[in-house]
C-alpha cells in the first residue's frame, strides 16, 4: 500500500488502526458498528493444572509487557495485550456466540460452515461438529 501498488480502503476495527492511523475505518467510513478485528490467544490443553496455566499466564504477560516485545508484535498489526485465562474464555465464548449467530442469520448451515475450514472440519466433525454451530 505504501508502495502504491495497492489502495487500501478502510481497516475492519471500529477504531483506525495504529499501523495505518490515516486509513479509517469501516465504521468511520459509513458502517456503523463494523467492527471485525483478528486475534490469538494461548490455550492449554483441557485438564491442564491451574498452577501451570497460571505460571504460562504470568510469562506470557512479562513477555508482551515488555517493549521490545510490544514493538515487534505491533509491526504485524496486532495490538498485544494481556488478561487472566478466564477473560480470554468468556472472550471466545462470545465470539462463538456472534459469529454463530452471523451465520445463522445469514441462513448457512453448519455443513457450509465447516466447509470454509476444511482442514479443522474433519476433526471438528469427528469429535464435536462444527464449535459455530453450538453457538
Amino acid at each position: 500500500m505504501r508502495a502504491g501498488t495497492l489502495r487500501a480502503l478502510a481497516v475492519t476495527t471500529k477504531e483506525r488502526s495504529a499501523l495505518l492511523p490515516d486509513l479509517p475505518s469501516l465504521h468511520e467510513a459509513g458502517i456503523p458498528g463494523y467492527d471485525v478485528t483478528h486475534w490469538a490467544g494461548l490455550f492449554a490443553p483441557a485438564g491442564t493444572p491451574g498452577e501451570i496455566v497460571t505460571r504460562l499466564n504470568d510469562e506470557v504477560r512479562k513477555i508482551i509487557a515488555d517493549p521490545d516485545s510490544k514493538a515487534k508484535i505491533a509491526v504485524t498489526g496486532f495490538d498485544a495485550f494481556s488478561g487472566p485465562p478466564e477473560a480470554l474464555a468468556a472472550f471466545v465464548q462470545s465470539e462463538l456466540a456472534t459469529w454463530g449467530r452471523l451465520i445463522k442469520d445469514a441462513g448457512s448451515s453448519r455443513s457450509e460452515c465447516c466447509s470454509a475450514h476444511p482442514a479443522k472440519a474433519g476433526i471438528q466433525s469427528q469429535r464435536t461438529g462444527c464449535p459455530l454451530s453450538r453457538a
